[in-house]
């Protein structure tokens, strides 16, 4: 799967570094989704500017602030490669 796909997005670190070196012939096409935020992560520090947890069992609120937030990396990825 991953030799036919242009772009692998992973949205957390963790997975990433999985991905890379799990698969270190296509790591041109693994890509950080928070890296592409177009906020820049700059209300964000550390741990949160570069990974998207998921929200499972947080409040409504949080679910809201995540899909936000992949929202913008989204818009801010499509813009890129466009």
């Amino acid at each position: 799967m991953v030799e036919t796909f242009d772009m692998i997005i992973a949205m957390e670190t963790w997975q990433f570094q999985t991905l890379k070196k799990a698969f270190p012939r296509y790591q041109d096409k693994v890509f950080l989704l928070p890296l592409f935020d177009t906020r820049g992560g700059t209300k964000l520090g550390g741990f949160a500017r570069y990974n998207i947890q998921d929200p499972y069992g947080k409040s409504l609120t949080e679910f809201h602030a995540c899909f936000q937030r992949i929202e913008r990396c989204i818009k801010g990825m499509l813009k890129r490669i466009a």
